[in-house]
């Protein structure tokens, strides 16, 4: 019999995903926190969304969170997009790593580079830019 083409991308995997050293926070939203990590020796960015994600103690709105997360990285596994980031793993930890726990959604994605976007600075990262008064005008109208 021919494999099924939806199933035809999965490979076997090598090893199990490790969750090594979780570094900065790089965001945070509704399904969870975004951090720098070292994931199998490799420097990542994983994405958490807080368990437990199976058992009696789970709440169902984080189950429905980590079932349309991991749906998420499926079809940008299978179909990529110039402008996400690839999905390398999507598992449940295993270890307490803080600020990652045993029950905790990983999803594993490679890491990007800083875009050199043609703005002003920033007062923070992540917050708002700050444009000279007639730069903010002309920007307001292109």
């Amino acid at each position: 019999p021919t494999p099924c083409p939806a199933r035809a991308w999965r490979a076997p995997i090598a090893r199990p995903m490790v969750v090594e050293k979780v570094g900065r926070l790089l965001g945070e939203g509704a399904a969870g926190c975004v951090y720098q990590a070292q994931v199998n020796a490799e420097s990542v960015v994983v994405k958490v969304v807080k368990g437990p994600l199976t058992g009696p103690a789970a709440k169902p709105e984080v189950q429905e969170s980590w079932l349309r997360e991991k749906r998420t990285a499926l079809m940008i596994r299978r179909q990529p997009h110039r402008n996400i980031m690839p999905y390398v793993a999507a598992f449940e930890a295993v270890h307490d790593t803080e600020p990652v726990f045993a029950g905790d959604g990983i999803l594993v994605m490679q890491r990007g580079e800083k875009a050199p976007y043609p703005f002003g600075d920033r007062e923070e990262d992540g917050g708002a830019v700050i444009f000279p008064t007639e730069e903010a005008r002309l920007s307001a109208v292109a």
